[in-house]
């Protein structure tokens, strides 16, 4: 697993909160090693190659946080001080590289450290049910936007998923295992292979990679 010559920390008036302490230290301990680096102070010359780690506190300051960085600060991470799920979004869309809230603990912040250091999306449980969320709300199918709406007026070939599918393929696209997917949804792992198998037919596809790939061809992403 790749290295952080660097971790950089800004926005921690109080040092590093403990349960992000203990994920760090996690990550450097367990199996697939991950080298962390010295910690630097935020005045030092940014280097695109650091793990950089940023307190925000509410939706407001992770805008105003982020926006402020340099684009070449490295993997900036938004620690999230507060619990609205909402941050994330805003966090987000402000340039962050993942969303990691202090609420969900450290086992989870781990989790997300591991992904980011192997260059996935890096998001505890939090960041990622307000994401689904997100998506579930932006993505409606157009018969339940416009009442009325003829079902023969949609294309033939259009693909309709239903919620629990979308909630899955939008977890995949965020690298979520279906075991991760199915302890976030509240069900069973069979349940989550059910709907995989299911969204599979719809796209027409045999594997994962080409079941993201079709499903981003078709706007469904």
């Amino acid at each position: 697993m790749p290295a952080w010559p660097r971790v950089r920390a800004s926005g921690f008036a109080h040092g590093l909160p403990v349960p992000l302490i203990e994920a760090l230290r996690a990550c450097s301990t367990s199996g697939g090693r991950i080298e962390m680096g010295p910690w630097v102070p935020d005045s030092a010359e940014p280097s695109p190659a650091d793990l950089h780690l940023v307190a925000v506190d509410g939706r407001d300051a992770a805008a105003r946080v982020l926006a402020a960085l340099d684009d070449g600060a490295g993997r900036r991470l938004a620690v999230c001080i507060d619990t609205d799920a909402g941050t994330s979004l805003c966090a987000i869309a402000a340039g962050a590289d993942g969303v990691l809230y202090l609420h969900d603990g450290s086992e989870e912040l781990a989790r997300a450290l591991r992904a980011a250091a192997s260059g996935m999306p890096a998001l505890t449980a939090t960041a990622v049910r307000a994401l689904v969320a997100h998506a579930r709300a932006t993505c409606r199918a157009p018969a339940d936007t416009a009442p009325g709406h003829a079902m023969h007026e949609m294309p033939a070939t259009a693909i309709r998923l239903t919620a629990r599918e979308r909630e899955i393929i939008v977890l995949a696209d965020q690298g979520c295992t279906f075991t991760q997917a199915a302890r976030l949804l509240g069900v069973q792992v069979s349940t989550v292979y059910t709907h995989v198998r299911r969204l599979y037919e719809k796209l027409s596809v045999n594997s994962l990679p080409q079941a993201l790939h079709e499903a981003r061809r078709l706007g469904l992403l």
